[in-house]
């Protein structure tokens, strides 16, 4: 059946809300359109804030994303518009700015590839968990119909496509009305938040939990800088956050990072006189994942004192001190120096995500002298700590 413009608009100011509700457009993000007859759309006017939507603030545009009654549309209409010439089935776009879509479009370069999930029979004509739902991600770009020409290009050559992610921005997703279009932003909400914590990708702030050596925790979870630095200096651990000079990608090369870092590792070579610096990265689809984890699962100590900066993903160590172990979660930006000889462990977890820059003094490196404890027993894995902060 037909429906009418006030309906359609209706539907429309009623997704915005619950959207906004679940923080999925917060301020004046994202945009929403509806496919009233097959030349006539309703779309979001520009600039309004999605969860204060009335029917006036949806507007109406042609064929051609040109305004049919005198108000400014959406700043991507274009990208609408291509979905709807591509899509003939498709009747509602919702697209927003969520923090899972936004952070994983900016940890791949080119696709997420969401394979084996339950959850993808949600969108049209997948019956089986075993299924590779492509999801695009194009870089982002303020020149709107170029973007549309490079959607409308990976659309022509791949088939099915039920969203794709604009890099650093947000997700479009679509359906044959607006309850479907809302059942697949829920659907990929979920499947993102999945892959982003089988990567490893950092969910939560850098965070400090202070156990008592039996493995019970002896104070609440700490998240602030400040904070989490006076608690290490306490033991001698140094604490630090470094930014870039320039951007870096995910895929970017050992003399990259070590530019983009080269004032502030300047100064720490200043200090301590470091014999090299390298840069090591780990994947979830490394092959030897399982047995580099397990390297430095048991405690043990260095001679020499370990020093490690995120460039990207986290991982997690256990610093024992006295009658009390510090688990300290280090993400993005985070540098971390232990004493040599200072009991600890290090877990990334069973789905590794890092890249991180590491400093030696010694040709040797770090070389684990294990103490033959089994304290790292009594404690949380880097996946059971990260659930619990969640």
């Amino acid at each position: 059946m037909d429906r009418t413009y006030e309906e359609w608009a209706r539907d429309l100011v009623t997704a915005g809300r619950i959207l906004y509700e679940q923080g999925l457009v917060p301020a004046t993000s994202g945009n929403f359109s509806a496919r009233i007859t097959p030349d006539r759309f309703a779309i979001t006017v520009s600039g309004k804030h999605k969860g204060h939507l009335t029917i006036a603030d949806i507007m109406q545009v042609d064929a051609g994303g040109h305004s049919l009654d005198g108000q400014r549309p959406s700043a991507e209409t274009a990208l609408h518009i291509q979905i709807y010439r591509r899509l003939p089935d498709a009747s509602a776009i919702l697209h927003h700015h969520s923090p899972y879509a936004t952070l994983l479009s900016q940890l791949v370069s080119d696709e997420v590839v969401l394979a084996d999930y339950e959850l993808l029979k949600a969108f049209p004509d997948i019956d089986t968990h075993q299924t590779r739902l492509r999801v695009p991600v194009f870089k982002n770009n303020q020149n709107i119909p170029e973007l549309a020409e490079a959607v409308e290009a990976y659309m022509e050559g791949n088939s099915p496509v039920h969203g794709y992610l604009i890099k650093g921005h947000g997700l479009y997703t679509w359906g044959e009305s607006i309850e479907a279009a809302m059942k697949h932003v829920e659907a990929f909400e979920f499947l993102f938040k999945c892959e982003l914590m089988k990567r490893g990708a950092r969910l939560l702030m850098t965070t400090l939990t202070i156990f008592s050596d039996n493995g019970t925790p002896a104070s609440e979870a700490l998240t602030d800088f400040p904070d989490i630095a006076r608690e290490l200096n306490r033991i001698g651990v140094e604490f630090e956050r470094w930014e870039a000079s320039q951007p870096l990608n995910k895929d970017a090369t050992q003399g990259e990072v070590l530019t983009s870092y080269k004032s502030s590792i300047d100064k720490l070579n200043e200090k301590y006189g470091f014999k090299s610096v390298d840069v090591v990265a780990l994947n979830p689809d490394h092959p030897d994942k399982a047995a580099m984890r397990q390297k430095f699962l048991a405690e043990h100590t260095h001679a020499d004192f370990e020093v490690r900066f995120f460039v990207e993903g986290s991982g997690l160590f256990y610093l024992h001190a006295g009658d009390k172990v510090y688990t300290v979660l280090c993400g993005k930006g985070d540098l971390i120096s232990i004493p040599a000889n200072t009991t600890h462990w290090f877990d990334m977890g069973t789905n590794p995500y890092f890249k991180a820059i590491r400093f030696f003094t010694t040709p040797d490196g770090w070389v684990g002298n294990f103490t033959g404890s089994e304290i790292a027993k009594k404690f949380p894995d880097f996946d059971q700590y990260v659930a619990s902060l969640s």
